[in-house]
């Protein structure tokens, strides 16, 4: 599955914006209902690290690198992976 390229360039930095975490539109999510309690803080994890990418709301392809990126165990990676990377 493609997804469309973002709408600004790849090198653009969150540096200097707030991340603002809306929890109405968490709550309202698809793949937050199907998380496990045990996912839940780690798909906040993602996301922070998401923020800090370049470009700014990315994630590396790399599944090594992935999760390292946020801290999380490879073990629980492998348990959670699918979840974590639904949509």
């Amino acid at each position: 599955m493609s997804h469309p390229a973002p709408p600004y360039l790849a090198d653009t930095k969150a540096k200097g914006w707030r991340f603002e975490l809306d929890y109405e539109q968490v709550e309202q999510s698809d793949t937050w209902d199907l998380a496990p309690p045990g996912a839940k803080p780690w798909l906040l994890m993602m996301w922070f690290a998401a923020w800090r990418q370049a470009p700014c709301g990315s994630l590396p392809a790399d599944e090594e690198v992935l999760p390292a990126k946020f801290g999380m165990p490879a073990e629980l990676w492998q348990q959670y992976r699918r979840v974590m990377l639904r949509g």
